[in-house]
C-alpha cells in the first residue's frame, strides 16, 4: 500500500500550487519544490538522478533564440508573469555554474551526482547496473539552473531541464512565491521546450 506522501506526490498534477510547499529560507527547498513541480511521482523508491552543479543557460537565451528567430525564447520577452526585478535576477542566476545546496543530497527522491555521471544515466539501458542500483526511475535526469529572486525574497524562478530519454524531455521555467505566512509553493510553470 502506498505511503501518505507517495499519494500526496502523485496528487501533485491536480493541485500543484497548495501540495508543493517549503519553508523560506532554504534554496534546497525550492529546488526540491520545482523539479517536483517538472517530475511527477517521485518517491524514496524510485528516485531521479539530479545533476549537482547549476546549468548555464545564457548561451540559449543569448545566442539560440536570436539565431533561431525566436526572441519570444528570452526570458526578458517570454516571462510576464514575474515582477521584471526577479526575471533580471533569474537571467543572472542561470548565466553562473555553481553547485547545488549540499542539502539537496540528503533528499530522499533525488540521486544528486556530478555532470558526467549524468550523460552516462542518460543513456543507459533501463535495466542498467547504474540504473538498478541506484533506484532510479530509469535512464533519465534533470538539471536546474541558478535560482533569481526578487529583492524581497518573495518570488523566485528557475529553469529545470528534465530529460527522459534521447528524444524525451522538457525545459520548464518554475515560478515559486512566498505568501504571506512566510510558505513557498510554486504558482507557475512555464513548459519552455518539449520534445
Amino acid at each position: 500500500m502506498p505511503s501518505r506522501r507517495d499519494v500526496l506526490i502523485g496528487l501533485v498534477a491536480l493541485w500543484p500550487a497548495v501540495l508543493l510547499r517549503a519553508e523560506p529560507g532554504d534554496d534546497t527547498d525550492i529546488y526540491r519544490l520545482a523539479i517536483n513541480a517538472v517530475v511527477f511521482g517521485l518517491s524514496s523508491r524510485s528516485r531521479l538522478a539530479v545533476g549537482d552543479t547549476a546549468i548555464d543557460m545564457t548561451p540559449a537565451w543569448e545566442n539560440g533564440a536570436p539565431r533561431f528567430g525566436a526572441p519570444y525564447l528570452h526570458p526578458r520577452t517570454r516571462i510576464t508573469y514575474a515582477k521584471a526585478e526577479t526575471v533580471e535576477a533569474f537571467i543572472i542566476a542561470s548565466g553562473r555554474r555553481s553547485r547545488l545546496p549540499e542539502a539537496l543530497k540528503k533528499s530522499p527522491e533525488f540521486l544528486v551526482v556530478p555532470e558526467g555521471t549524468i550523460r552516462r544515466i542518460e543513456s543507459a539501458e533501463p535495466n542498467h547496473r547504474l540504473v538498478r542500483q541506484n533506484r532510479l526511475r530509469g535512464p533519465v535526469s534533470a538539471q536546474v539552473s541558478g535560482i533569481g529572486f526578487d529583492g524581497e525574497r518573495s518570488e523566485a524562478l528557475v529553469y529545470v531541464n528534465y530529460t527522459c530519454g534521447s528524444s524525451c524531455g522538457s525545459g520548464t521555467i518554475v515560478k515559486v512565491s512566498r505568501n504571506q505566512a512566510g510558505v513557498w509553493a510554486v504558482t507557475h510553470r512555464d513548459q519552455y521546450i518539449m520534445s
